[in-house]
């Protein structure tokens, strides 16, 4: 997939805000399906924290539901965001943790944490309930409280939130959560302000946010403290936000925001969350050294991370060509994948370890034949059997081999080729062809063929 003009002009500021050591972006994420994809719905969250708790007999639940209220949506949700409104932050993640530990992060959220690890993205705005991103950030070794915060604005009434709001100064990395159970009269001050306050330290001009220059991914006017805040600007366009979204904005909220703000979009198909992230990506880490980032800040108490450079980056000079970026993206989503799956099947133990390595597996079968090229596939199987039928291969051999060719010849003759016939058939054909030698198979051919197999095959050594 080709990254689009857009994405790339993006990836270009925010390299460039890096190298002149300006504040990153602020990314703002919202409930895109793409964002939720493997997420329970808030009913089923709000399930199962209170079988839980009922089971334990806690009075945070007596005191709100009964088991028989369990199988009444509206009425749990209610007392849900009743419960999340009325306990403390800690709390309020380890019950939500609980929930969410087991469920496969997806795709967009592995390529995200990599960019906050590199320094791309230092404060997130997100109005998702999940805990999703910070499993992610575990995953790319990043800790909670050590490399970073999550700062929610739901509040317990009388708490400290009241007259003192908490702050991303002191803490490298802030994820800050604004969920919708956070009524007004819950904190003195309005929730847009409040998140001015956070997101805009006061003690040093030259480092505050200045509003609208945010990364908006899968956001959908779902909050309208987020709402109000956009409009707060001057009113002279002096502000960038870059829009991302597969779903055209209403368009009267993002006229609004217009009108203040310097709003440019990402074009399709890089409008997708997962696509969006996995072509960053594949784009900033692999830009001239000159222009990456040497650590995730400038913070003197911030642990030094420096940039894992990928496959493929540029020494000097310019990016690749878009072909070539092209081919890096689709190595960028597999490698992402093969990697978290190889971490679970080693050291995963929790009781989500099969949902999570079905999920990994389900992306690499996705990737892989999205990757493959069929004009490619075609070439090379026609080579290795032209190649075997000029040696003395067995006849009954050379008919399995050419009745596998016909599959792959038959599947891409259509405009939708079934991929799970034509991985098949690469696969037989390929142990086919390896049993027959170098004298009468030539090597090359089979391991060119082999870029097409699924990987798993690869890997348990079945083609060498």
């Amino acid at each position: 997939m080709k990254p689009s003009a857009s994405i790339k002009r993006l990836a270009m500021e925010m390299a460039s805000r890096r190298k002149e050591d300006r504040s990153p972006f602020l990314l703002v994420l919202g409930r895109a399906p793409s964002l939720t994809a493997t997420a329970p719905h808030i009913d089923e969250v709000a399930r199962r924290v209170f079988e839980d708790l009922l089971a334990r007999g806690d009075e945070l639940a007596t005191s709100r539901v009964s088991h028989q209220d369990l199988q009444d949506k509206d009425k749990l949700i209610r007392a849900f965001y009743d419960l999340l409104g009325n306990v403390s932050r800690g709390k309020r993640f380890r019950m939500l943790h609980g929930v969410y530990k087991d469920i496969p992060v997806p795709l967009c959220y592995q390529h995200l944490a990599v960019l906050i690890k590199a320094g791309y993205f230092n404060t997130i705005l997100t109005t998702n309930l999940h805990t999703l991103l910070e499993q992610a950030l575990s995953e790319v070794a990043l800790l909670l409280h050590r490399d970073y915060q999550v700062i929610d604005l739901g509040a317990m009434p009388g708490s400290e939130t009241r007259s003192r709001p908490p702050s991303t100064r002191g803490c490298p990395i802030n994820i800050v959560k604004l969920f919708d159970y956070m009524e007004t009269d819950q904190i003195n001050t309005p929730p847009e302000k409040l998140i001015t306050h956070i997101l805009e330290p006061q003690d040093s001009p030259a480092e505050k946010y200045v509003l609208g220059d945010a990364v908006v991914v899968g956001y959908e006017f779902e909050s309208e403290a987020i709402n109000e805040w956009f409009v707060r600007a001057p009113s002279d366009k002096s502000t960038r936000l870059w829009w991302v979204t597969p779903e055209r904005p209403d368009a009267q909220r993002i006229h609004s925001i217009e009108r203040v703000r310097d709003v440019a979009r990402v074009d399709e198909p890089d409008d997708d969350p997962e696509i969006f992230f996995g072509q960053l990506r594949t784009i900033v880490l692999r830009l001239p050294k000159e222009m990456l980032p040497t650590s995730v800040t400038n913070h003197p108490e911030s642990p030094t991370m420096t940039v894992a450079r990928e496959p493929g980056s540029a020494s000097t000079g310019i990016l690749p060509d878009d072909h070539k970026l092209e081919e890096l993206y689709a190595d960028t989503q597999l490698r992402a994948s093969q990697a978290v799956l190889y971490d679970l099947e080693v050291r995963e133990s929790s009781s989500g370890k099969i949902e999570k390595t079905n999920y990994q597996r389900r992306k690499i079968i996705e990737i892989e034949d999205e990757k493959r090229d069929g004009d490619r596939v075609r070439y090379l199987t026609n080579q290795i059997i032209e190649s075997a039928a000029r040696s003395d291969t067995n006849p009954g051999t050379l008919c399995y081999m050419r009745s596998e060719e016909e599959k792959i010849e038959n599947e891409y003759a259509g405009d939708h080729p079934n991929q799970d016939v034509v991985s098949g058939a690469i696969t037989g054909l390929l142990v086919v062809a390896m049993r027959q030698g170098t004298e009468k198979v030539r090597s090359e051919l089979v391991h060119s063929l082999a870029e097409f197999a699924p990987s798993n095959v690869v890997k348990r050594n079945v083609i060498p």
